[in-house]
């Protein structure tokens, strides 16, 4: 059996994402309307098909498991590009909570790759992750903020602070397990 690419053409990418009454024009739509909004909602780093400028860039598999988690977030009504850019840095960037721990802060910052790389490895192991996207008011002044959170198997989400003025008001929750196995059942050995 042929070897599975690790980084694929925006094409690809779209052809992977289309899916029953989602074609892969339609997800070409969406991918090219997230990349005029924020430029971090899909990311090539760099990586290109070949050594000319107009090369195609290339997207490595877990990019393509992300935007899969926004695209959920969107079928489930969300719009604000805000939201869906705090979702997008809560599955590559990670959270580390205030007030926590020294160990729960060496054990957070000693993991590697991006949350969303942990939890295609955690699916892969036949674990069960989610995604998590929160928002916080504050109780005193009305401000709000959005925060996603990848949830490997064995975490469970943090419980609140009395004394922290953000109380969480809303969550979404996205089966990762679900949502991205069809993108990984082919693609054993892949980042």
């Amino acid at each position: 059996m042929a070897s599975q690419p690790t980084d694929f053409q925006i094409s690809a990418v779209a052809e992977m994402l289309a899916e029953a009454g989602f074609s892969s024009r339609q997800a070409m739509n969406r991918l090219r309307y997230l990349a005029t909004q924020d430029a971090a909602m899909l990311n090539s780093y760099g990586k290109r098909a070949g050594s000319g400028k107009t090369s195609a860039y290339l997207y490595p598999l877990h990019e393509v498991c992300k935007v899969k988690v926004l695209f959920a977030l969107m079928d489930s009504g969300i719009a604000d590009m805000l939201v869906l850019s705090c979702a997008n840095a809560g599955l590559i960037a990670g959270f580390i909570p205030d007030g926590a721990s020294e160990a729960v802060r060496k054990r957070l910052l000693a993991l590697k790759g991006s949350p969303i790389q942990r939890a295609i490895e955690d699916i892969r192991k036949g674990g069960w992750p989610s995604f998590v996207l929160t928002y916080f008011r504050n109780s005193d002044n009305g401000a709000k903020y959005y925060r996603g959170t990848v949830l490997l198997t064995d975490e469970k989400p943090e419980s609140g602070n009395p004394a922290d003025p953000y109380i969480p008001r809303t969550s979404i929750v996205v089966d990762l397990r679900s949502l991205l196995l069809p993108l990984l059942r082919d693609r054993a050995n892949e980042n």
